[in-house]
């Protein structure tokens, strides 16, 4: 009688293991795809804000937000505030290559670049310095900026003229906007 019982609970063990086997086959997608979002999401946008803080990728980003600043997009927009939002093709190279995603909010005086998503926005935000510029020479300000609960956390980077009469054509504008939407 006693064999019986140790066989009873062999079979038992046996059949248990199998169960976690499979269960373990069946949920192992789900427990890697999660722990791929948990560990190695935050550690690639880390790296994504290190590359951003560098002088090659943020000085052609800011000349470029304070040239799209300095343009004349009304042709293009029917709001009078003039707050416009550009896609993905607007973005400069430097950030194309860092970023598949990304959108450019613009105002005459300042810029910001959103990229991220979802629970976490980071990206550059440039700005007018009223007080310094001159009738001939705009001085712009850029940061780096991230969402720092309950607000954002702004990083300067960079402070820097640009001519107040350099600006796109309407035509390099018109160019830029019949590009392809998507990379």
């Amino acid at each position: 009688m006693r064999f019986f019982k140790r066989d009873y609970w062999t079979k038992n063990k046996i059949i248990a293991a199998i169960f976690i086997v499979v269960a373990m086959i069946y949920f192992l997608p789900v427990c890697y795809t999660v722990c791929v979002f948990f560990i190695t999401g935050p550690l690639k946008i880390k790296r994504q804000e290190k590359a951003m803080r560098d002088p090659a990728v943020y000085r052609p980003v800011g000349e470029t937000l304070a040239l799209y600043c300095q343009s004349d997009f009304s042709e293009f927009s029917e709001d009078e505030a003039y707050y416009f939002t550009l896609g993905y093709k607007w973005l400069p190279d430097e950030l194309k290559n860092l970023h598949k995603y990304g959108r450019i909010t613009l105002k005459t005086n300042s810029a910001h670049i959103e990229l991220g998503g979802g629970f976490y926005h980071y990206g550059y935000a440039i700005d007018l310095d009223e007080v310094t510029s001159t009738p001939e020479t705009n001085v712009w300000v850029l940061t780096q900026y991230r969402e720092a609960y309950p607000k954002y956390e702004h990083t300067p980077l960079w402070t820097f003229s640009m001519d107040a009469t350099r600006c796109l054509s309407e035509d390099e504008l018109r160019e830029k906007f019949n590009q392809p939407s998507e990379p």
